[in-house]
């Protein structure tokens, strides 16, 4: 066996290092190129991933898009509801306001028709027509024409010939002309005016003057008719 020198022995360590750090450098290009396909690998798995995240995300936006029309939807269909019920509650009210003033009209009319029958039993207790003179009989005052407004008609007793006569002096001063206080059947009757027809522009304008007058305090003369003798 050859022995080496000193110096060859140096020279072989120093090359036997070189060779050893030459080899521990680090991976080769094969280690490398599959570590960068295994990192490729991972992104693409991850990006993949990131996808069926969104396409979920996109799909629960959609579901939660749908679910909030609905609730629109639902909102106006309920608010539709309320503006419906208070239009009816609106009609009831007023209906109910337009009753309750038929009804006012009607206990008026009826307090007014009560003191109007009070009066007539009164004067009838007190003796009626002594102080009040003769209503006309059963014939026409005058002539004109043969219809005539009919603007009252009460029962014939002695108390209402009285309030006939009063009424026919109150519409003579409210310049109403050929008034006739008189007696008709088992009525005494106040009856105005002489027309050739009902349809007379005279006797329209009369029937409504009446209609709108009041005899003490209320309109009593709502309804004449006209009547023919």
């Amino acid at each position: 066996m050859k022995v080496m020198s000193g110096r060859g022995w140096c020279v072989a360590a120093v090359m036997a290092m070189v060779g050893v750090a030459g080899c521990s450098s680090g991976p080769s290009v094969e280690e490398q190129l599959a570590m960068k396909d295994a990192e490729i690998g991972a992104l693409v798995g991850q990006n993949d991933r990131s996808k069926q995240m969104l396409i979920q995300g996109e799909a629960e936006r959609e579901v939660l898009q749908a679910q909030l029309l609905a609730e629109q939807d639902k909102a106006t269909a309920y608010q539709q509801t309320v503006d419906a019920q208070h239009e009816v509650i609106k009609e009831k009210t007023s209906a109910v306001e337009q009753s309750r003033q038929m009804a006012e009209q009607a206990r008026r009319d009826s307090e007014e028709n009560r003191r109007f029958a009070d009066r007539a039993m009164a004067n009838n207790r007190s003796g009626g027509s002594s102080g009040g003179g003769t209503a006309t009989a059963e014939a026409p005052a005058a002539t004109g024409g043969k219809y005539h407004l009919r603007i009252i008609s009460l029962p014939k007793n002695g108390g209402n010939e009285k309030i006939a006569q009063e009424i026919a002096a109150f519409l003579e001063t409210q310049s109403v002309s050929s008034v006739v206080p008189r007696s008709s059947g088992n009525f005494w009757v106040v009856d105005i005016g002489h027309f050739s027809s009902v349809r007379a522009p005279e006797a329209q304008a009369l029937k409504e003057k009446i209609q709108d007058m009041k005899y003490e305090g209320v309109r009593q003369f709502k309804d004449p008719i006209f009547v023919t003798y």
